[in-house]
């Protein structure tokens, strides 16, 4: 049973993607206006919905390759890269620290490019304009992402990754994204947190199991 509903669920969210790539084109075909821009806006979110049960799918699915050596600098330039568009666009500086020598662990990069795309994207929602989302990079095998947003009320936090919750204030979507978050650290034998930071904010980690393998 769950086997056929995880079958449905990326069948249905695969389907999806030529509808709403059409409307999409068809919306960018309207006249500008604050109208328009709010479809687009309804639309980006409805593709960016498709895409997290893709991968949730995939992720419960199929069993992660975690044996390939990963340098967890690499995946968080990465992500941080491909939101530095968002990022401009909500006048949020990205910013990586990261350790000049950090041994590589073995993980699959792919999996924790999307996860920590899931935590900076949700990071530069929250954040005030002007503000700076911070991602740290840790030894062992840890990756941290820091924002000055409004922050998780402590009641929320334990239920926060689970699939489609959403808290009080809780970051705009759908509840998929931390829950992929959860589920690719499970995979590496770690676990996916969240607590205050301290001056303001949140402060959201994801840590890799003390048992991967690591890499000189």
């Amino acid at each position: 049973a769950l086997e056929s509903q995880r079958r449905f669920s990326a069948e249905a969210a695969h389907s999806l993607r030529t509808p709403l790539a059409v409307l999409t084109a068809r919306l960018d075909a309207l006249p500008p206006g604050e109208a328009a821009d709010a479809l687009l806006r309804d639309a980006d979110r409805m593709a960016r919905l498709v895409e997290q049960m893709l991968t949730i799918s995939r992720l419960e699915g199929l069993p992660l390759d975690i044996s390939r050596p990963v340098d967890l600098r690499a995946v968080a330039r990465e992500a941080i890269e491909s939101l530095a568009p968002l990022a401009v666009r909500r006048r949020v500086e990205l910013s990586l620290t990261a350790p000049d020598r950090l041994a590589r662990c073995s993980g699959n990069y792919a999996a924790l490019v999307v996860s920590v795309m899931n935590l900076i994207e949700n990071a530069i929602i929250q954040s005030p304009p002007g503000s700076a989302v911070d991602v740290e990079v840790t030894a062992p095998a840890t990756i941290q992402v820091l924002d000055r947003g409004p922050g998780v009320p402590e009641a929320d936090r334990a239920r926060i990754f689970e699939r489609f919750r959403r808290g009080a204030g809780q970051y705009r979507g759908a509840g998929i994204g931390l829950a992929i978050v959860a589920n690719t650290a499970a995979a590496h034998g770690g676990r996916a947190g969240v607590a205050a930071r301290p001056g303001g904010g949140a402060c959201f980690s994801l840590e890799l199991g003390p048992g991967q393998q690591t890499f000189r």
